[in-house]
């Protein structure tokens, strides 16, 4: 009971860290990421991320989605209390574009996983015997 919570609270944590790490640390793009549009690069990737860490260790899917938009926001809104930085909404959306995605590898891994399981055979026995 004790270690499901403690590899969710893990994952949490590293999540966070990466999120706090990637939106905190500014490369130097060339080419079409160069700008702002690498910072757009940097939020769909984080919250992709994030979104995919979380939904491994979570079996309440929309519960989990549902959380990490709302990271996203806070994160985003918290930025008016700050003076160098400044509310973007195409920064709130790239953070939603890596969250859908995530999501969407999450069901395609799923339906991958489950076509590769064996469908489960009746028990012709108890069908032979009449029982």
């Amino acid at each position: 009971m004790i270690l499901p919570l403690i590899h969710t609270a893990t994952t949490g944590a590293v999540a966070v860290t990466i999120v706090t790490f990637a939106l905190l640390y500014q490369p130097s793009f060339s080419g079409p990421w160069e700008g702002a549009n690498s910072d757009l690069l940097q939020h769909a990737c984080a919250f992709g991320l994030l979104t995919l860490l979380i939904l491994t260790a979570s079996k309440r899917t929309l519960l989990a989605i549902a959380g990490v938009m709302t990271f996203a926001t806070a994160l985003e809104a918290a930025q008016w209390m700050v003076p160098a930085r400044t509310v973007s909404l195409a920064d709130l959306g790239a953070s939603a574009l890596g969250i859908a995605l995530a999501w969407c590898l999450i069901i395609l891994t799923r339906a991958f996983v489950a076509r590769l399981r064996p469908s489960p055979q009746p028990n012709t026995e108890r069908q032979a015997s009449g029982a």
